[in-house]
């Protein structure tokens, strides 16, 4: 079924933010919020935040479910996606444990929570966040980690040996540790993660479409040397995920890190060329504009302008034909903005 298949395929496989694994807990970070000693005030925000993520209830389990199904790949709105997996646990909640249908659309439904971190974490400015936002964005984080937690829970009696409940358990632990957690607990979870991985990779490594030699790529890429790190076998592993799906564009992406760090300038233009073959209209849009704009910046870094402007001239047409489409702009440095303060250039334009 395509539905299912974009969730769990497509939509994990970009489910965590490339070589974001390692970064410290965030959210908590530049925030107003967070520096603030006001315990009134920050009750009063935390309560806003609730109020905010609040979807129309849903009890019937028929409209719950196709509630679900119609939203959930709308990766460019935060609030849609959270709503539609609401909609989806009501769904799941009200199949019995002997319906045979439950594992499937369990599966289905933890695909979609696992890719719902990278939603909201493409949420958060990368330099300072209002008191609300950051409250909101916080919010909907560890109520996702929660959900993730209780379908987890649910489905472990009846898919416990099921590959993709293990692969997707790992993914979901290495996603929801991106933010809100100890490093120490982090560390914790990203080993438990990669044992959980190389397991499936020994049984089953097309599972998912290759998601399992990509993350573990990009934790092996991501880890020092000492906690189990290798580019090299990084560099193997996504090539391996490329292979199983050749329109994974986050494959594509490690492996242009991994030959820029290689320092090897004609494969890296060979593999942002190849990347450049593959149709956007096979890719979630949100997905494609975001990657592209990825694409373009390491193209940029290669000294491939002429890559970078082929990468930006498909992301303008796919915003050009979706302007709900997020363009992720960011403020740059010294409040100016998405310009650059010392050219005027918009950094998000990639020519």
């Amino acid at each position: 079924m395509k539905h299912r298949h974009d969730l769990l395929i497509g939509a994990c496989a970009a489910s965590l933010a490339l070589f974001a694994c390692l970064q410290p807990a965030l959210a908590q970070s530049g925030s107003v919020l967070s520096d603030t000693s006001d315990v009134e005030l920050q009750q009063k925000v935390q309560a806003q935040a609730a109020e905010k993520i609040k979807c129309a209830p849903l009890a019937d389990a028929a409209k719950a479910q196709e509630a679900f199904a119609s939203a959930v790949n709308d990766k460019w709105d935060r609030a849609a996606v959270g709503c539609a997996i609401e909609y989806g646990l009501t769904a799941f909640d009200a199949l019995p444990q002997s319906d045979e249908r439950k594992v499937a659309f369990g599966l289905e439904l933890m695909g979609a929570i696992v890719s719902y971190f990278d939603v909201i974490d493409k949420s958060y400015n990368k330099l300072y966040e209002s008191t609300d936002t950051a409250a909101e964005l916080s919010l909907r984080w560890e109520t996702n980690r929660a959900n993730g937690d209780k379908v987890l829970a649910a489905l472990e009696p009846a898919a416990a040996d099921v590959v993709e409940f293990r692969l997707l358990s790992a993914a979901f632990k290495l996603a929801s540790s991106q933010r809100g957690v100890d490093p120490m607990v982090q560390g914790k979870l990203q080993s438990e993660a990669l044992a959980g991985l190389q397991g499936v990779m020994a049984e089953k490594p097309e599972a998912l479409g290759g998601l399992a030699p990509l993350l573990m790529g990009q934790l092996l890429y991501a880890l020092p040397g000492f906690l189990g790190g290798d580019v090299e076998k990084a560099g193997a592993l996504f090539e391996r995920a490329r292979s199983i799906d050749p329109n994974n564009l986050a494959a594509y992406r490690g492996l242009v890190e991994y030959h820029l760090k290689k320092r090897e300038p004609e494969k890296v233009a060979a593999v942002l060329e190849a990347a450049l073959k593959v149709d956007p209209q096979a890719l979630n849009a949100q997905d494609f504009v975001d990657d592209a704009q990825f694409l373009g910046g390491l193209a940029v870094r290669a000294g491939r302008e002429d890559l970078a402007a082929s990468f930006n001239s498909e992301r303008a047409k796919m915003l050009a034909e979706k302007p709900y489409l997020q363009t992720r702009k960011k403020a740059a440095s010294f409040g100016h903005g998405a310009e650059d303060p010392f050219t005027g250039k918009d950094s998000n334009e990639l020519k």
